[in-house]
């Protein structure tokens, strides 16, 4: 992985600001943001949907594979190749909306701590203490926003068979 960026190269919810860079929003096109180039949490699903694709592509990068990016189970091509039955497509949905909010949560906390972040280093002569503290929380968010996001990719794997994961781990 690389350095404080939990799942690989990008970083969930990460803005243009003096620390962030380049944007590394997971939303790409997906999400809609505001005028800032922020992501508007108007649309949740768009949210974990936007989050559940960067971070599966992240995680595809890095060697652990769950799944296809997005709602993957909604698309015909993945029912048909998976062979997904209705009930198993109704548990998936289930698994979906029942981590939502924690993602959603997770997600909201790491963009608190990115405009703490924004506020600091805006701060001459900058406290480097404060930053370094701001830092740490900055990271542990992440982290929880992405373990929240692997416990989803995890959790909607145990509502396939063996024969759908074979198959699932083929899909790039």
């Amino acid at each position: 992985m690389a350095q404080g960026a939990p799942g690989g190269g990008s970083q969930p919810g990460a803005q243009q600001g003096s620390f962030g860079g380049a944007s590394n929003s997971p939303f790409g096109n997906n999400g809609s943001t505001n005028a800032n180039g922020r992501m508007s949490a108007s649309d949740p699903n768009a949210v974990v949907m936007a989050m559940d694709a960067s971070t599966t592509q992240a995680s595809l990068q890095s060697g652990l594979q769950l799944g296809p990016p997005e709602r993957w189970w909604d698309e015909k091509k993945f029912r048909k190749m998976l062979e997904l039955t209705p009930d198993q497509q109704r548990q998936l949905d289930a698994i979906f909306n029942a981590n939502k909010s924690s993602i959603l949560q997770h997600y909201q906390a790491v963009l608190d701590e990115q405009q703490r972040m924004e506020q600091l280093s805006k701060h001459m002569p900058l406290d480097e203490a404060a930053v370094d503290a701001e830092i740490d929380r900055l990271s542990a968010a992440r982290a929880e926003l992405e373990k929240a996001n692997a416990h989803l990719l995890l959790t909607l794997r145990q509502g396939l068979d063996a024969k759908q994961i074979e198959r699932l781990k083929n899909i790039k």
